[in-house]
């Protein structure tokens, strides 16, 4: 909050069980990395709202995907794989030197479902101490994050890539 990352979502509260849109998300992560987008977005449902800059910042670092449709969707709700993935992406966009993880330690049980890219994404993050696990051994991958989860996230990773 001091580094003007977050803020909070009305009248001064914020709401840490509340869930977390990826236009949120990518604003944090933006103002965090002190992202600039050279660019508008080609998205439809992007153009002209109060987080267009943040998204196309993120895309322009290659730390969001390019979704190749006309529609981006940031009003959805950032599961825990995907903040993930994001973490990694910004330890590499700041020139974090990443390693393959060791997916025979990752000790979650709820993995195998997922696509080898997502069990990388989510095993680095463990790895680097990004995510733990839930109380029953499973990571939750589709779980939908939380404020107070992504401030720790955001916080950790940036620690990790010497951000604060």
């Amino acid at each position: 909050a001091k580094r003007k990352i977050v803020s909070g979502v009305e009248h001064n509260y914020f709401k840490p069980s509340a869930h977390v849109t990826l236009a949120q998300y990518a604003a944090m992560i933006s103002r965090s990395m002190g992202l600039t987008a050279n660019e508008g977005s080609l998205y439809q449902d992007v153009q002209g709202k109060w987080y267009e800059a943040s998204i196309q910042s993120l895309l322009e670092a290659g730390i969001l995907d390019d979704k190749k449709s006309n529609y981006f969707n940031a009003e959805q709700v950032v599961t825990r794989k995907q903040a993930a993935l994001l973490s990694i992406r910004m330890l590499q966009h700041a020139g974090v030197a990443i390693s393959d993880p060791n997916l025979s330690k990752i000790p979650f049980t709820d993995l195998k479902q997922l696509s080898s890219s997502e069990r990388y994404y989510i095993a680095l993050a463990y790895e680097y101490g990004i995510f733990g696990g839930k109380e029953n051994g499973q990571f939750d991958p589709n779980g939908k994050l939380t404020r107070s989860q992504m401030a720790k996230v955001l916080h950790r990773t940036l620690q990790i890539a010497k951000m604060i």
